[in-house]
């Protein structure tokens, strides 16, 4: 059975990717003093892509989420 057949993975790649987009905006805000500049705002969309895609395939890669339920 492969690891993503179990529905408790999917909830840790959400979870995983809400704290990915919160943390890259919220880190943004407190650069900005919570005004974040029009020409950095376009600029957050591919950063959250880039930081998504390169955590979750090192924690897929790892296989870090195969015993993350059973804590």
């Amino acid at each position: 059975m492969t690891p993503f057949n179990r529905r408790n993975i999917w909830v840790f790649l959400i979870l995983d990717v809400f704290i990915i987009i919160s943390g890259i905006y919220l880190s943004h805000l407190l650069r900005f003093d919570f005004v974040i500049p029009k020409e950095y705002i376009s600029n957050l969309f591919y950063l959250s892509v880039i930081f998504i895609f390169s955590k979750l395939s090192i924690h897929i890669l790892f296989n870090v989420y195969s015993g993350m339920w059973r804590f």
